[in-house]
């Protein structure tokens, strides 16, 4: 007997196909603005030394071996490196099977008693109307930029539970200049960037978190800052830890040679792109 078509057939396989999709977790969900402004970076860096971690450089260490080298961290300073697996007797595996030793991510402790920055790196520019109030001082000398919305940007000393903690006193500001990649932050810094300079050095043994509120930011477009590259943005901070304790000898000396100051700043910061500018902080 010759088999009949069966009744239906496909609407069953139309539906079946449809619902194949539900494991998308994605499915229904309302895509994200590509054109909102990102958080591409949030680095800390201590100017008196090469140390410099990005926040949002987290998770395990990814394997490496001498046919899948690490990769780079793309800075000439910071060099990723392939630190070899040791078996039981302490002789490195064969093949050069390591971990990669990335002196960038999260989980490196910052140099302790020296002085920091922190960089909260943009995928694209900011409304400067949103960012700073500018005073152009009668035309008589250079501008003033005031920054308006300095709890915005925050860093705590933290000892306990997300959100505890005690804020440092810092200066926040806009630098419009930079790019996402460089290649020597010390000399050409990662823009463009919100920024923060603590007005003293950062404490041995102690854990800080940078706090971001983006919602008074936008783009000229009305963009808002809603995610870093990783996800959405956590509301309880980006920590980071500093080392227990420095040879003798070794802490920054403030002289000749230190970053400039800017007139409400106590503590040097790393170069800017706008370091002729004259910034104030609201009262």
């Amino acid at each position: 007997m010759r088999a009949q078509p069966i009744p239906g057939r496909s609407l069953l396989l139309a539906l079946v196909a449809a619902l194949g999709g539900c494991d998308n977790l994605d499915v229904g969900r309302a895509p994200a603005d590509e054109g909102a402004p990102v958080i591409e970076a949030i680095w800390v860096l201590d100017p008196e030394r090469p140390t410099m971690i990005d926040l949002l450089r987290q998770g395990p260490p990814a394997a490496c071996s001498d046919r899948d080298p690490c990769p780079s961290s793309g800075l000439a300073r910071l060099p990723s490196r392939c630190a070899p697996t040791l078996d039981g007797s302490g002789v490195p595996l064969p093949g050069g099977v390591g971990t990669c030793d990335d002196p960038t991510a999260a989980s490196n402790p910052m140099s302790g008693g020296g002085w920091a920055s922190v960089r909260v790196v943009l995928s694209r520019l900011l409304d400067p109307a949103t960012v700073e109030a500018v005073d152009l001082d009668g035309g008589a000398g250079a501008p003033t930029f005031t920054f308006l919305h300095p709890g915005a940007l925050r860093l705590l000393a933290v000892s306990g539970p997300p959100g505890d903690g005690v804020e440092v006193a810092a200066v926040a500001a806009w630098d419009p200049g930079g790019a996402a990649t460089a290649s020597d932050p010390y000399s050409d810094p990662p823009g463009p960037a919100l920024t923060l300079t603590p007005r003293e050095g950062l404490a041995l043994g102690q854990e800080y978190a940078v706090v971001i509120d983006p919602t008074p930011f936008a783009d000229r477009d009305g963009g808002r800052i809603t995610a870093t590259r990783l996800g959405p943005i956590d509301p309880a901070g980006y920590r980071f830890r500093v080392e227990d304790a420095r040879l003798p000898g070794t802490l920054p000396v403030i002289g000749a040679d230190s970053p400039p100051l800017s007139p409400n700043q106590s503590s040097p910061s790393w170069p800017t792109h706008r370091s002729s500018r004259r910034s104030s902080a609201p009262p």
